[in-house]
């Protein structure tokens, strides 16, 4: 996509494990009007300020101006540490960090250093309210909730019963099986699952906001920084501020 010609080589390198076909998916003005802003602010620094306003904000990790990089999957603690991060964003007003990738993060002791760039986007209202029903409906096993979420966002649109069913399964399967208390970290594997994800959308037609793009590019920094490595991602949602229910311990 010539949009991304000037883009850092990590960015490039992060869309790299996005299929071509998702920007079929997403209106090309869109596109543009939502990208393009995010792309200029990449390579501007931190502030200071903004850094001790985020430590106060969050508590799940420490933001720094500089880390010293991984060179291994994070983890166990550390790990649920960023996914608790990564859901907590994402019920939060204000800039969300996409770059949650490795050269960003440092393990001390028990806790989680994050340098974080300035590869941020502001997610619409309606599209946080819906990944919130989308996830709590995941982790609390509410269907309902889980198919509703699907629909707020717009991928259900003019698909038959049956079709609903086959995208609901193909977004379960996305999340993960089992209970998440011990979830295997493979990128090879979300790869492909987002893949048919996005195949499905294209054989019905349906569009996707530039929203999903952003949220791939998390995706795909977190599992970066995960791959290999298994988590219990059930806790780490239900310690977030995403999470509705109070966890019973």
């Amino acid at each position: 996509m010539n949009i991304f010609k000037f883009a850092p080589a990590y960015l490039k390198e992060v869309l790299g494990h996005l299929p071509t076909l998702v920007f079929k998916l997403i209106p090309w003005r869109q596109l543009m009007q939502d990208v393009v802003p995010a792309l200029k602010k990449m390579g501007q620094e931190v502030s200071a300020e903004q850094l001790e306003y985020l430590n106060k904000k969050y508590k799940c990790l420490y933001f720094v101006k500089e880390t010293d990089g991984l060179e291994r999957a994070l983890p166990q603690v550390q790990g649920e540490l960023l996914l608790e991060f990564y859901f907590s964003q994402l019920a939060q007003e204000g800039e969300v960090y996409l770059d949650l990738s490795a050269s960003h993060l440092q393990v001390s002791e028990q806790e989680l250093l994050f340098s974080p760039n300035n590869l941020a986007v502001h997610f619409s209202t309606s599209f946080r309210t819906a990944l919130r029903n989308l996830y709590n409906g995941f982790y609390h096993r509410q269907l309902q909730q889980f198919a509703q979420a699907l629909e707020e966002i717009g991928l259900t649109s003019g698909l038959k019963s049956q079709q609903k069913n086959d995208l609901i399964q193909l977004f379960q399967s996305h999340f993960g099986q089992g209970d998440q208390t011990q979830q295997f970290f493979s990128l090879e594997q979300f790869n492909d699952s987002f893949f048919r994800i996005f195949q499905f959308l294209l054989k019905h037609e349906i569009k996707m906001s530039s929203s999903f793009l952003f949220l791939g590019i998390s995706l795909i920094t977190l599992y970066t920084s995960l791959d290999g490595g298994s988590y219990n991602v059930r806790k780490a949602f239900l310690r977030s501020d995403l999470n509705e229910i109070a966890p019973d311990n």
